[in-house]
């Protein structure tokens, strides 16, 4: 391996704690190192290790696929977890090892970390460091990284991963053929679905402030539900209208964004199923096939939540999500 000059360490105090911190400084690398390692500011250390892995070792995983532009300011959160054989490398080892998040964007390689600008922002949920991009590798395997990204970072239709990198923090001694991990792309987008309850629609539901409605679900019959409008905004907030057909999928997903399940989950409905061996749905859509239609501003839907969030501790409610039916090329954000 080739050597190259170690960029000098610093200690900083956190709540009256010695803290090492490494420098970000923009160095020229050798020819064999990133191809794009010199070009950006976030010129960090593992840069300089060379024949790194993308190893299934690190699983990085993310909440969303797709931000919009028209956030100016977009927040992805991302799970991380270890296998056992690096917690278990870094606890008998002298030099600590840490983890090193970044964002890298897929059509270029090109790496960003927490810019001067603070046009990106990446924090470990707990870290040792006031660099909070980086943190320690102990004995607890899951990590959770929060990232802030402005809407003038990249263009449209770029796509990103999440990068977290195995380092060392003693860049005097010898580096080591370390692994990295990778998240699922990230699209950035100019299209974003926007829905409006319709709720009043449904003659039964009573409204009692302007954000809370009442709905008893066995009035009526099964085929009774409610509404929802969907329309299409483009990064300055104006309705967009297209030619074509724009189908969507309407999904349900708790409070946090997190997949609710399929069925219900009360022994009330298991117990009132009409087939044992086919429980209660819990989320279903009573439209066929809905989609916006050429050159209308919005189209609708009506669905059924088919028990209340009472029986699913730990989560405050429900939401409706709505994203285009597209393939890997995500071009709608939901």
């Amino acid at each position: 391996m080739d050597s190259f000059p170690a960029t000098p360490l610093r200690l900083e105090l956190e709540n009256d704690q010695p803290i090492a911190r490494q420098r970000i400084q923009s160095q020229n690398f050798g020819p064999n190192s990133h191809p794009d390692a010199s070009a950006s500011v976030h010129s960090r250390r593992f840069l300089q290790i060379k024949n790194k892995e993308n190893s299934n070792l690190i699983q990085v995983f993310s909440q969303a696929k797709s931000i919009w532009r028209g956030d100016i300011w977009s927040e992805v959160h991302f799970r991380v977890r270890l296998h056992s054989s690096i917690t278990a490398h870094s606890k008998h080892r002298v030099t600590p090892l840490i983890l090193v998040a970044s964002i890298q964007l897929e059509k270029t390689g090109q790496m960003y970390g927490n810019e001067n600008d603070g046009r990106v922002q990446i924090d470990f949920a707990r870290t040792p460091f006031k660099d909070k991009s980086c943190t320690m590798v102990d004995s607890d395997p899951y990590h959770q990284v929060k990232l802030k990204l402005h809407n003038t970072m990249f263009d449209a239709q770029d796509s990103f991963v999440l990068r977290v990198d195995v380092d060392q923090i003693d860049q005097e001694k010898k580096a080591d053929a370390f692994v990295f991990g990778c998240s699922q792309s990230v699209w950035i987008c100019t299209l974003s679905f926007v829905i409006e309850q319709d709720f009043l629609k449904n003659q039964h539901v009573v409204q009692m402030d302007d954000d809370t409605y009442v709905w008893f679900g066995k009035c009526g019959n099964g085929n009774t539900g409610l509404d929802i409008k969907v329309s299409l905004k483009n990064e300055y907030g104006e309705t967009a209208l297209f030619s074509g057909l724009t189908p969507f999928i309407a999904e349900l997903v708790y409070d946090d964004c997190s997949p609710a399940p399929e069925f219900a989950l009360s022994a009330h409905k298991l117990r009132r199923a009409s087939n044992p061996t086919r429980p209660t749905k819990l989320f279903n859509v009573l439209t066929p096939n809905p989609a916006i239609r050429p050159f209308q501003e919005s189209g609708c839907f009506s669905f059924r939540i088919e028990e209340v969030s009472f029986h699913h501790p730990g989560h405050a409610g429900f939401r409706i999500k709505v994203s285009a039916v597209q393939d890997k090329h995500i071009t709608i954000h939901p």
